[in-house]
C-alpha cells in the first residue's frame, strides 16, 4: 500500500458543501458519511474529511479558522475526470449556484 494524504477541512454547510461537489464530478465514501462528516474521494490516495465546526473541534482545541478573511492553506489539486475535464477549477465556477 502506498503512501497516502486525509485532509481534515472544516465545512459550515455539508450538505450544501456535499452537494456542490457531487456537481463537479466528485464521489463520496458512504461508510465514512454522517450528520457531523463525510469523506469525498480526491483520489485512491487522497480522500479528504470535510467536517462540521463541532465535529472538528474534537480533532484540535484550537479555533476554526475564518474562511472568510486570511488564507490558512492553498492547496491545489491535479486530476483528470471525463466529467471534470482536466481544469476543475472551470468546471466548478460554471456549476457553483
Amino acid at each position: 500500500m502506498g503512501t497516502k494524504i486525509l485532509v481534515n477541512l472544516p465545512v459550515k454547510d455539508l450538505p450544501k458543501s456535499k452537494e456542490f461537489f457531487s456537481r463537479i464530478g466528485f464521489s463520496f465514501k458512504e461508510k465514512f458519511i454522517d450528520d457531523t462528516a463525510d469523506c469525498i474521494v480526491v483520489s485512491d490516495d487522497m480522500p479528504g474529511r470535510r467536517l462540521t465546526p463541532g465535529k472538528f473541534k474534537e480533532y484540535s482545541p484550537k479555533r476554526t479558522p475564518d474562511t472568510v478573511r486570511p488564507t490558512e492553506v492553498r492547496a491545489a489539486i491535479s486530476c483528470r475526470h471525463p466529467n471534470r475535464g482536466s481544469n476543475p477549477t472551470n468546471h466548478a465556477t460554471r456549476v457553483a449556484p
